[in-house]
């Protein structure tokens, strides 16, 4: 399973964001129910669950850390092994 939640935008970015995503981050607003949804992920989940962070945040609140972390320029991927 990949999440891909919606994450507080960097407020010193100098660029604008897209005008879709503009508008998709004042409908969403911030994803305070990241945890809530991993756990739902989590239980229809085979193998792993993938979860898109930013690079400078912290790994979900889950109770547990990421089996395998892959960094990137601006955004990593936290990977959650099942078994």
């Amino acid at each position: 399973v990949y999440l891909d939640p919606m994450f507080p935008r960097d407020k010193n970015a100098s660029a604008k964001q897209k005008k879709e995503m503009q508008l998709l981050s004042e409908l969403v607003g911030e994803d305070a129910d990241a945890e809530e949804l991993f756990q739902v992920a989590w239980g229809a989940a085979l193998k792993r669950v993938v979860v898109k962070r930013a690079d400078d945040t912290p790994a979900l609140e889950i109770g547990r850390e990421p089996d395998l972390v892959f960094p990137g320029k601006t955004v990593r991927y936290d990977v959650y092994l099942k078994g």
